[in-house]
């Protein structure tokens, strides 16, 4: 009778071991979806030009982190959010197209204006903050020859105090159009070293 008992439980065992991964995939697979669905809202991604796509999760010492990315013939989109689904990064190659002049280009001031393509930076990192965080930018530089994107490097605030974290953002020039954002996050971050 013993014996037909740890038979059964060692079966069991070998049975629920093989379950795991699969139920653990399914987790997986759910949890990248739902992180997805999370992104594409809050960035307003219409991925329908990116045939593929992949996703992965990295987990980082202090917050596992979902990288995202979505290719196509005319370039990719990758994207770095955490499980709840906060941007991190962002870039889009498709539209770094007119970012550097070639060579043969004359180099010429760039077009639009600073003053616009501050607030398109200010309105698309504003859809990205969590609750009770907001964003100082701060000036960066003049207008340079050949320049055709702006850059602008923002403190965010938690309940409007300073807290360490900042971000970084590239705009087009020609149509204010963000091609690059990155954030510090309080989850990914160490305090006191």
């Amino acid at each position: 009778m013993k014996r037909k008992l740890l038979t059964l439980v060692l079966a069991l065992s070998v049975l629920g071991g093989a379950a795991a991964p699969a139920v653990s995939a399914l987790g997986a697979d759910q949890r990248l979806s739902a992180v997805t669905a999370k992104v594409k809202a809050a960035l307003a991604l219409d991925t329908a030009a990116y045939p593929e796509f992949y996703g992965e999760l990295d987990e980082a010492v202090l917050a596992p982190t979902w990288q995202l990315e979505w290719n196509g013939p005319d370039g990719h989109i990758s994207v770095s959010a955490t499980e709840d689904g906060k941007v991190l990064r962002y870039y889009s190659s498709a539209d770094q197209d007119a970012v550097s002049p070639g060579y043969s280009e004359a180099p010429a001031f760039p077009s639009g204006d600073r003053n616009s393509a501050r607030a398109a930076a200010e309105a698309f990192v504003k859809k990205l903050l969590s609750t009770g965080e907001t964003v100082s930018f701060r000036d960066q530089g003049r207008d340079r020859l050949g320049t055709s994107s702006y850059r602008f490097y923002g403190e965010i605030l938690v309940n409007g105090l300073s807290a360490g974290l900042s971000c970084n953002v590239s705009v087009r020039c020609a149509d204010n159009k963000v091609v690059s954002f990155d954030r510090d996050s309080l989850e990914g971050s160490v305090m006191g070293v």
